[in-house]
């Protein structure tokens, strides 16, 4: 038997991916709020605004621990009635001339105190059981002065 051979036809055609590049949709699906680009495979990356970082702040002061000028140093103590000392005391003291300046300082275990103050008026206030002030007096300190006081708290 004799074999006759018609032309030989080509194999089918093996294409790795399918012409039409749906494809790209099915592995490398592209959000709804991105455009489409034609003509490329490749997704561009959203263009963002430039991050603009902070401007640097200030560091913050708390005034009230600031001190400029001369300045002078009051120290005492907080004794009883008896002249027993009062450990734990604490004691106030506002500025006569600047407003909002005040310090507040407590005594040690044995009823004294020592604290820096700018120069001038200040209103002594000594703080009771309840922890409110009781206003005692006013006293003047000068430049470079160390002064000596004792607070009966009654």
């Amino acid at each position: 038997m004799s074999e006759q051979s018609s032309p030989a036809s080509p194999p089918p055609g093996v294409s790795e991916f399918p012409s039409d590049k749906s494809y790209q949709d099915r592995y490398y699906p592209i959000p709804d709020n991105q455009p489409r680009i034609s003509g490329s495979g490749y997704r561009q990356a959203p263009h963002a605004a430039p991050v603009t970082p902070p401007a640097p702040r200030p560091p913050t002061v708390r005034l009230e621990r600031v001190v400029a000028g001369p300045v002078a140093t009051l120290q005492g103590e907080v004794v009883s009635n008896d002249n027993a000392p009062r450990s734990g005391t604490r004691v106030l003291l506002v500025s006569a001339t600047r407003k909002g300046a005040h310090q507040t300082v407590t005594t040690d275990s044995t009823g004294k105190f020592r604290v820096t103050l700018a120069s001038g008026g200040w209103f002594v206030y000594v703080k009771g059981a309840d922890n409110k002030p009781i206003f005692y007096s006013e006293i003047k300190v000068r430049d470079n002065e160390t002064r000596q006081v004792t607070l009966v708290s009654r």
